[in-house]
């Protein structure tokens, strides 16, 4: 099962949208340039990239996992030293 994170979507393109995800305030795109946060899984996240494509608007995940960092992360029982 993955993880939920907090995702950084930049967004481009013609508007008016509104994104409504749940456990994330609305983003409201006008048009132009806009930059939300989603609280969900990083698969949710690109499904979310894909439908935007499908509108018409560029989206983007400003803040994509790092792989080389998760795989060095400490076990929750563990402090850093």
């Amino acid at each position: 099962m993955d993880k939920r994170g907090v995702w950084a979507l930049k967004i481009d393109g013609p508007g008016p949208l509104t994104i409504r995800a749940p456990g994330t305030p609305p983003i409201h795109h006008q048009g132009g340039h806009t930059l939300g946060q989603l609280f969900c899984t990083f698969q949710q996240a690109e499904a979310l990239i894909a439908w935007l494509e499908g509108q018409g608007v560029q989206g983007e995940i400003a803040n994509p996992p790092d792989p080389i960092s998760q795989s060095l992360a400490l076990p929750s029982d563990e402090a850093p030293v």
